[in-house]
């Protein structure tokens, strides 16, 4: 295992730590993981918190809005000449 991830899951661990067994607000287990651990595993922490945040919340994430912006499959197409070409028939045209 790297040392950068070994180096977040332990960063996660004393999150779950600070939180759970010691009663710290969010903003003091990310002082002590910044103190502790340094400012990359606190960024880290801090986006896990803001993450679990928003699912908590109902808030949708990114992943979510983009599902819910995607074009829905077309029906039907035109061809070169503006003729509508039905799904069903996508499989008799040639190919240039």
């Amino acid at each position: 295992m790297g040392k950068v991830k070994a180096l977040l899951m332990e960063a996660e661990e004393t999150l779950d730590w600070c939180l759970t067994e010691k009663g710290m607000t969010n903003a003091q287990a990310l002082h002590y993981i910044n103190d502790k651990h340094g400012g990359m595993a606190m960024n880290h922490c801090e986006w896990k918190l803001k993450h679990f945040i928003e699912s908590d919340r109902g808030i949708p994430t990114r992943e979510q809005i983009k599902d819910n912006l995607r074009v829905p499959e077309i029906t039907e197409k035109y061809d070169n000449l503006g003729r509508v070409v039905r799904k069903k028939n996508y499989s008799n045209l040639t190919k240039r």
